[in-house]
């Protein structure tokens, strides 16, 4: 991986990388599924209902 300096990162750092950025990544892919399920509870026939409920609802989530 090349950095904005321009120096490679090494195979080690990736590693620490990684076991960082996972949970970070589940965590935010968890809070996405939840607000995707209420998302669902607020949809009628189809068509988005109350926008801006939702909408707070989502950042509450985050």
């Amino acid at each position: 991986m090349i950095m904005p300096s321009g120096n490679l990162l090494c195979g080690e750092c990736k590693g620490d990388m990684i076991k960082k950025v996972k949970p970070f990544i589940k965590d935010i892919q968890i809070k996405r599924d939840k607000a995707q399920n209420l998302i669902k509870d607020f949809m009628i026939d189809g068509k988005d209902f109350l926008k801006m409920i939702i909408l707070v609802l989502v950042k509450r989530c985050f």
